[in-house]
């Protein structure tokens, strides 16, 4: 109970003096004047201990009398500091999971990063209030604006249900939920019938697994195209994510398809369109000669063959399937498909193909690769896309078939090196700029 209550360890100060000479700094040159911060957001945390004035006390305890909240809006925008809300009850049975960093008293000494973020905490509505464990932000639920949506945390742990979050939110946004508030449970049976059945995917894969997959498969494809940065795509279908679907319709799939899709921001129209051309993509460059493998989602190999075709070609090698690269490609490509219209919209599969089924239809589907062309998969309708989808990633997605491997590819675009900045408008915005010359040299020299 006294460890519930948050009450500090005899070994928090040895743990102190460990983390300070872990960072490089002996622990007798530390200030003597710290102050101790309580954080319930994880990624608040891991951002704030990369700095060399904080000392981490304490990964992860329980302090009893506070309820946690996600805030859908902040989520989903990806532009403020944090995107959760701690608030005090004072009641034994509401806790939180917390952190605790050690940070200088003198806010003088404060680095930059510190000195941001605090000052864009205090900007959204949280206040700092003493506990056990040292000061941590909170906010008073009454003050709170009624336009932004709170989603109570079970148990305060917000480890233990970000995937809930990414789950019920990409459903919601997928049009497939009802319109009963968002939760952090389990999709209810209703729910998961309706995805099941707008995009097919394989029976044998978990829900939540298909659907975080089915988003990053068509984030990782909007970073390619040039129109998602790569910190996004962690399966979250975000405010961000959504400009980019509409960027990828205005700039390259209106002219493709020659329509729009009408079944929402990602229905089974953009789906299959964003997907079967990266595919189709993939396709054309192994038909030119580029080095590519047979799975489009080992995005090294991908990248370095669309840098050969650039390069081959004399664009510019930016490894993304940019307008001008794509259009090139077409042209490059096409007669070897078949296809006459320049940059055309490609001919159809015979309508038996789209209506074989997932029992028994293994070898059938296989049969119905080998016979159609290899821009058919530019395609929009779901059925035809799944029939010819290829690719380790995408067969295990919608036809059940074993990964060589559970390595998740999609971590080299990760964005845990996020700095939150000031921007332009007064306000925050997290950024990439004080590495981007490392990431860019990492792309070239490796993918």
């Amino acid at each position: 109970m006294d460890e519930m209550r948050g009450r500090e360890p005899v070994s928090a100060i040895d743990s102190h003096a460990q983390h300070a000479e872990d960072k490089g700094v002996p622990a007798s040159a530390k200030p003597s004047g710290h102050q101790r911060f309580v954080l319930t957001d994880p990624a608040a945390f891991r951002y704030l201990e990369e700095d060399p004035s904080t000392t981490v006390l304490e990964r992860r305890r329980r302090l009893v009398g506070y309820e946690l909240y996600f805030v859908e809006q902040w989520a989903c925008s990806r532009v403020h500091p944090t995107f959760v809300i701690t608030t005090f009850t004072g009641l034994e049975q509401h806790s939180v999971i917390v952190s605790v960093l050690s940070v200088p008293t003198d806010e003088e000494a404060w680095s930059p990063r510190l000195r941001i973020y605090f000052k864009a905490i205090t900007k959204y509505h949280a206040r700092k209030k003493e506990t056990p464990l040292g000061t941590l932000m909170v906010t008073n639920l009454s003050g709170f604006p009624s336009a932004l949506t709170v989603i109570l945390v079970p148990d305060g742990d917000l480890k233990q249900h970000r995937e809930d979050f990414f789950v019920n939110e990409n459903l919601k946004r997928m049009g497939c939920a009802g319109r009963a508030g968002l939760s952090l449970s389990h999709p209810v049976q209703a729910t998961e019938a309706k995805f099941n059945r707008l995009y097919r995917t394989s029976d044998r894969i978990p829900l939540y697994s298909a659907v975080i997959e089915l988003v990053k498969l068509c984030q990782a494809a909007l970073v390619l195209f040039g129109k998602l940065a790569p910190e996004y795509a962690d399966g979250l279908l975000c405010d961000v994510t959504e400009q980019a679907i509409n960027d990828w319709w205005s700039d390259i799939g209106a002219e493709v398809y020659r329509v729009e899709p009408s079944d929402g921001i990602l229905g089974p129209t953009t789906v299959s369109a964003l997907i079967g051309m990266l595919i189709g993509a993939r396709n054309r460059l192994n038909a030119y000669g580029a080095p590519v493998v047979k799975d489009v989602f080992d995005l090294a190999n991908t990248k370095r063959g669309i840098a050969y075709f650039q390069k081959s070609q004399k664009l510019e090698k930016t490894r993304r399937l940019d307008r001008p690269t794509l259009q090139q490609l077409q042209r490059a490509t096409n007669k070897a498909a078949k296809s006459s219209e320049g940059w055309n919209v490609p001919r159809a599969v015979k309508s038996t193909v789209a209506e074989l089924s997932g029992k028994g239809g293994d070898l059938a589907a296989d049969e119905a690769r080998e016979k159609a062309g290899f821009a058919d998969i530019e395609t929009l309708d779901i059925g035809t896309f799944i029939q010819l989808a290829s690719g380790e990633r995408a067969k295990w997605l919608w036809h059940g078939k074993p990964r060589k491997s559970d390595t998740d590819v999609f971590k080299q675009l990760g964005g845990d090196d996020l700095v939150l900045e000031n921007d332009d408008q007064g306000g925050y915005t997290w950024s990439r700029k004080q590495r981007d010359s490392r990431v860019d040299d990492h792309y070239r020299q490796g993918q």
